[in-house]
């Protein structure tokens, strides 16, 4: 894909200014769960980011339908078994929210990367940045007195990043999955 230099400027201003809101986020984030869960929304509220997420993957989908194949599909139900599964394991709604967050991320930076380098490199590059960036605002939570570092949140951070690029290069059939074996 060919941009211009105003897109690419563009891009890269949406990496820094999703960066700085995940970094201010992370400033207030307990004040904010803690405010939607007193009102009884903090449930409904992640739950509702994941069900316009998967709306516009459909709708994505749906317009491009020629990136969609039985592979394609197949690699997303397992992607979304993958993804049900780690939601299932954390221990808070907040943690579920670093799928979403990272997830979005590693998006664009990939999409960042496109203007740059060859699609293999773009996604390994969009996978390294967000898992700095989620080290980072691990490191981050350190000096915050009402937050605390931890470790599975960097693992959940990188997760996230893979499975949201794992999905976007298997829409597009990218990742060259073979179901069926090819018959001689």
């Amino acid at each position: 894909m060919i941009l211009d230099n105003s897109q690419k400027k563009k891009y890269f201003a949406a990496v820094i200014l999703y960066t700085l809101f995940i970094f201010i986020f992370t400033i207030f984030a307990r004040d904010i769960s803690n405010a939607f869960r007193k009102a009884g929304f903090l449930t409904i509220t992640i739950y509702s980011g994941f069900a316009i997420s998967t709306v516009f993957i459909i709708l994505y989908i749906k317009k491009n339908p020629h990136f969609f194949n039985v592979r394609s599909a197949a690699g997303l139900l397992f992607l979304t078994f993958l993804l049900a599964s780690l939601l299932k394991t954390t221990e808070t709604i907040e943690e579920k929210f670093h799928f979403l967050e990272f997830g979005i991320l590693a998006l664009i930076v990939r999409k960042s990367a496109s203007w740059n380098f060859p699609v293999k490199l773009q996604y390994t590059t969009a996978i390294i940045v967000t898992s700095l960036i989620g080290v980072l605002d691990e490191l981050f939570q350190l000096i915050l007195p009402s937050r605390f570092f931890d470790l599975r949140d960097i693992a959940l951070n990188m997760i996230s990043g893979i499975i949201a690029i794992l999905g976007f290069e298997i829409i597009h059939n990218r990742l060259k999955i073979r179901i069926f074996k090819k018959r001689d």
